[in-house]
Formats: structure tokens, sequence, C-alpha cells
């Protein structure tokens, strides 16, 4: 699998995925395949009401996210043992533990 998968909202308040290419972790992240994601429905999709009486036709779709879970596959320089390839994890932190099939993440 050379891309992955993300959740993304558009302007007119639908919810789409986009695909992009899976990237490899820098200095101090770690990669996940997600096995378990939670959308919020009021953090993440309480803007959507209001998007779909008033769309933006012209908006990229945004991805969001901030909680999942998987685990590690990759690991990027630095990590040490606190975290290998074969562990589980549970992600937290926005633009990072993204509703995707894959998530880089410090």
């Amino acid at each position: 699998m050379s891309t992955r998968r993300i959740a993304a909202i558009d302007g007119a308040g639908r919810g789409t995925v986009i695909e992009e290419a899976i990237e490899t972790p820098a200095p101090g992240q770690v990669r996940v395949r997600v096995e378990a994601s939670l959308i919020s429905p009021g953090t993440e999709l309480g803007r959507v009401p209001a998007m779909r009486e008033k769309p933006d036709v012209d908006a990229a779709p945004r991805t969001f996210g901030y909680a999942n879970a998987g685990t590690v596959d990759a690991v990027g320089e630095g990590v040490g043992d606190l975290c290998q390839v074969g562990h589980r994890v549970a992600c937290m932190g926005a633009g990072y533990a993204l509703h995707a099939d894959v998530a880089v993440v410090p």
C-alpha cells in the first residue's frame, strides 16, 4: 500500500475521503496502521449543520481527527525502545491522529 485514505469534510459539510501518499516517519515519529478511530459529534462535526446551510463550494476538503489507535509499522530516528514496530498504541493530537487508515504521529 503506497497511499492512505483520510476522512475529510468538504465546504458543503459533506463527508469525503482524500487519498495521499503514505509518509515516512520523521525523527521522533511513528507510523501507525489505524485499527480504531473516534469521530466526536461535538468537536469535529459541530460546524457541519452551518456548513450545510451556507456551503462554500470553493473550500478544499479539510481532514480532521485527534484520536485513533492501532499498530506501529515504522519508527523514525530517535524514537528508541519506547515504541517499536508491532507495538499497539493509542494516539492523540489534532493534525496527527487523523481519521485515516494510516497515521504518522509524534
